[in-house]
């Protein structure tokens, strides 16, 4: 039995002798008893560990204890932030550098590779001053974000590009670089045949890229594979490739030659993301799944969606504002949170055997059947009366300036119309029970709002950044008005609820100062005359600038059914509560379709 616990314990020993590094000459080292190899290592323990300094030189061999152990292995941080070290000299005996080696020894100029060196690990020289780096034709394993934060744009050098695409990388190596083959740029890349995965980070960030053949056989291109290339326009993809990797084309901003062969099953997160020189996009049939964020923010102009098509991530096409339409197919099932999110788009249409989605009553809108819940809309929306609710950012950055919301909506998602800066008027039924953050973010020619009853809530950043805003108002109900929930030229709010809500500081803007170090609200705000001295005595409603008792016609027109859904086709108000025919011809304050608006 304690023979069988020794040997247990034996095994849980680590592969390096020595616990501590040791220090032979002027450097120290693990040593390993089992292969008679040693790994120079950081100097000494712990975080206040003396640091190397001048020119260092490590040997192919050290003897300790009487026994020789060749140096194959660069340790763990060993010049991590060396800022004193202006030279390393590496033996041909090292096969390993190890993650972070040299992170931070920015003195280092260069450093030559041995020819037998078969490993780099991640974030190697990470923050160094390095000009270029040659990399040896048998190094197989290259660690992520090997060059990430260096100073200077690095040429890679390299002797033998196949052996380069073999590589199994890390990922991205996260520096500004340029690709130099047997002395001399390449700009105009040709993947050698034979390769059959472009490796994840491979070829990104290689800032002078301007064209990418691919050959066939290839059939993955990976990760972050071309990531960064900022002047790459155009990239020849072979129809053996199946699958095109997460962030592969990120951030390419000139990329605008391309065709996705019909052997592409998938597009990866982010793929093309801000590759805002694609305006023809064309989706081959036999493309299954595309990932979240996929073509965010590209420049796409027209879109077909293939009938193959299953999935569409989240974000996927978010931020492509030059979209002009889209239909989605019979086969797409799945879509994404907010896929078609900052739109402008004409027109959007499902195909009638799409058995998850419509666009009933030719709405020019996306809709999830099973819920009834308006997914994405465009400028030519109207809103069917069987939609319960209206998704989050579902009509985000549409140009309209006005639209209108039917009384079978009961709740508006989140961002629902972050950013419609030509919005000028809205009325929210009396339907509405529900209101999330940001629901008119920055909708900033919104001129009035008036929130319906039973809404206990006014939401995060409701109508921040509303700077044209003079006029809202909140129902009875309200009981809580979180943090930027207006801001901008408020100059009226009126406020129903019979209790002070509870206020989140933040949530009115302008304040303006008094002259003793104090700020007050430069609304005047409105509230039911038996609950005015409540607001006054509230800590953080009594700092407006001004607080009224609402006059007797003032509650009364309030409170009418022009504020909550009845009898509000093009109608207009006086505040006495005369019912105007048509539109006024005079200045003044009014209340047209719910709304209290200024005419001029």
């Amino acid at each position: 039995m304690k023979k069988t616990v020794l040997l247990s314990l034996l095994l849980l020993l680590p592969v390096w002798a020595s616990a501590d590094p040791v220090k032979i000459g002027d450097l120290f080292y693990e040593l390993s008893e089992a292969d008679k190899t040693a790994k120079m290592n950081y100097m000494g323990v712990g975080m206040f560990a003396e640091k190397y300094s001048g020119d260092i030189v490590i040997p192919e061999t050290v003897q300790y204890g009487g026994t020789n152990y060749k140096v194959t292995t660069i340790g763990q941080w060993a010049f991590h932030d060396n800022w004193d070290v202006t030279s390393v000299t590496l033996p041909n005996t090292i096969t390993t550098i190890e993650d972070n080696a040299f992170d931070g020894a920015i003195n280092i100029p260069s450093i030559e590779l041995p020819a037998g060196l078969k490993k780099i690990g991640s974030c190697a020289f990470q923050g160094t001053h390095l000009q270029s780096i040659n990399i040896p034709s048998g190094l197989t394993e290259l660690g992520s974000s090997v060059l990430y934060d260096c100073f200077y744009d690095i040429e890679v050098n390299i002797t033998d590009l196949k052996a380069w695409c073999n590589i199994s990388f890390g990922g991205y190596l996260r520096g500004r670089l340029k690709l130099i083959l047997n002395g001399e740029e390449v700009t105009n890349l040709v993947i050698p045949d034979g390769v059959k995965t472009i490796g994840d980070g491979a070829f990104g960030g290689f800032i002078d890229l301007k064209s990418v053949v691919i050959p066939a056989g290839v059939e993955k291109i990976g990760e972050d594979a071309f990531c960064y290339d900022f002047e790459l326009t155009s990239v020849t993809i072979p129809n053996t490739v199946t699958s095109i990797g997460t962030n592969a084309f990120y951030s390419d901003d000139k990329l605008s030659s391309f065709t996705i062969p019909g052997s592409v099953k998938s597009i990866g997160e982010s793929a093309f993301w801000s590759c805002v020189g694609i305006s023809d996009l064309v989706l081959p049939e036999g493309l299954e799944t595309i990932g979240n964020d996929a073509f965010g923010g590209c420049g796409v102009k027209t879109l077909k969606l293939p009938n193959s098509l299953k999935k569409v991530g989240d974000y996927a096409f978010d931020g492509c504002t030059k979209l002009t339409s889209v239909t989605i197919p019979k086969g797409l099932t799945d879509i994404g949170y907010c896929a078609f999110r900052f739109n402008q788009m004409n027109a959007i249409s499902v195909d009638p055997a799409n058995p998850a989605y419509d666009s009933r009553n030719n709405c020019n809108a996306l809709i999830e059947t099973a819920t009834n819940t308006l997914l994405a809309g465009c400028k030519n929306t109207i809103i069917p009366n069987t939609v319960t609710a209206i998704g989050d950012g579902a009509f985000s950055y549409n140009p309209f300036t006005t639209i209108s919301i039917p009384n079978s909506v009961t709740s508006i998602g989140l961002g629902a119309f972050e950013s419609c800066t030509n919005l000028k008027s809205i009325m929210i039924p009396a339907s509405v029970q529900k209101l999330d953050n940001a629901v008119f973010y920055h909708c900033y020619n919104l001129l009035a709002l008036s929130v319906p009853e039973g809404i206990t809530v006014i939401p995060e950043s409701f109508c921040y950044e509303c700077t044209a805003m003079e006029t809202m108002i909140l129902p009875s109900t309200t009981k809580e008005v979180w943090a930027g929930a207006f801001n901008g030229n408020l100059k009226d709010l009126y406020c129903f609820a019979m209790t002070p809500p509870q206020e989140v500081y933040g949530s009115f803007l302008p304040w303006i100062p008094d002259g003793k170090g104090w700020y007050y609200y430069a609304t005047t705000l409105h509230v039911p005359a038996a609950a005015l001295q409540s607001y006054k005595d509230s800590e953080v409603w009594g700092i407006f600038q001004e607080i009224l008792p609402m006059t007797d016609e003032e509650t009364s027109i309030m409170n009418t059914n022009c504020l909550d859904g009845a009898d509000v086709e093009d109608s207009w108000w006086t505040l006495s509560g005369v019912k105007l025919e048509g539109k006024p011809t005079q200045k003044g304050i009014y209340l047209h379709n719910g709304k209290k608006v200024a005419v001029q």
